[in-house]
C-alpha cells in the first residue's frame, strides 16, 4: 500500500492510498478526505485515519451522520442506513455508550484507544 497525505487550503486533509483488489489483482487507488474539528485533537483525527486503513472496507465511511444525537467516527451501513459497524476512537463516555448501545441493538462496537492501558 502507498499513502499520500496532504493538506489543503481550507485546512482538510487529503488522504490517497493505493491498494490491490484481492479479486482482480489490480491497483485501485482511493481517497477520502478528513477535517480537524475545532475542538478536536489531532490525536483523534489520526485515530479515526488509521482505524479506518487499519479495517479498510470499501462501505466504511468516517464520520457519517445517521441522523442520531451521537454520530460514529467511522461506520459500515445496510441498506436501509442502519449500522452494521460503529467504531468509536478514543475517549467514550458512560452515557454516550448507554444510548448508543440502546439504539443499536444489532450494531457491532468497536473502540479504538491510542494505548493499551485505556
Amino acid at each position: 500500500m502507498t499513502l499520500g497525505l496532504d493538506i489543503d487550503r481550507r485546512g482538510r486533509l487529503n488522504v490517497t492510498w493505493t491498494r490491490t483488489d484481492i479479486e482482480t489483482g489490480a491497483f485501485v487507488e482511493d481517497r477520502t478526505f478528513l477535517e480537524k474539528k475545532k475542538g478536536e485533537s489531532l490525536r483523534h483525527v489520526a485515530m479515526k485515519l488509521l482505524a479506518y486503513l487499519v479495517w479498510y472496507d470499501p462501505a466504511l465511511e468516517i464520520e457519517r451522520d445517521l441522523g442520531q444525537h451521537y454520530k460514529p467516527d467511522v461506520v459500515s451501513v445496510d441498506l436501509t442506513g442502519q449500522p452494521l459497524i460503529w467504531m468509536d476512537c478514543g475517549q467514550t463516555s458512560a452515557k454516550k455508550l448507554e444510548t448508543i448501545v440502546k439504539k443499536n441493538r444489532e450494531t457491532r462496537f468497536w473502540f479504538v484507544k491510542p494505548t493499551p492501558g485505556e
